[in-house]
């Protein structure tokens, strides 16, 4: 939490009718390496496979990062998609 502390920022906007309101916003993305550490040190608990960590931290980045499908797949994928 403190590093996603870290990254927020706060956000303010004036009405005229409540006065100003501050929110703080969180980017999460910017976390991610911090995140995939604790993936990390918790999958052993889980008992988790290096693929099953693998898989968890790709599906993390696709969504955290916001990567697309075609971002995600390699050279080698698209060649395999496109000869069906």
């Amino acid at each position: 939490m403190d590093d996603f502390n870290h990254h927020s920022r706060f956000l303010t906007n004036s009405y005229k009718k409540y006065g100003d309101l501050t929110i703080q916003s969180f980017q999460p993305r910017l976390s991610k390496p911090v995140i995939d550490e604790i993936y990390r040190a918790i999958a052993p608990h889980y008992q988790l496979s290096p693929e099953e960590l693998d898989f968890i931290i790709s599906f993390d980045y696709k969504y955290r990062m916001g990567q697309d499908d075609e971002e995600a797949i390699g050279d080698e994928d698209v060649d395999a998609a496109t000869a069906d």
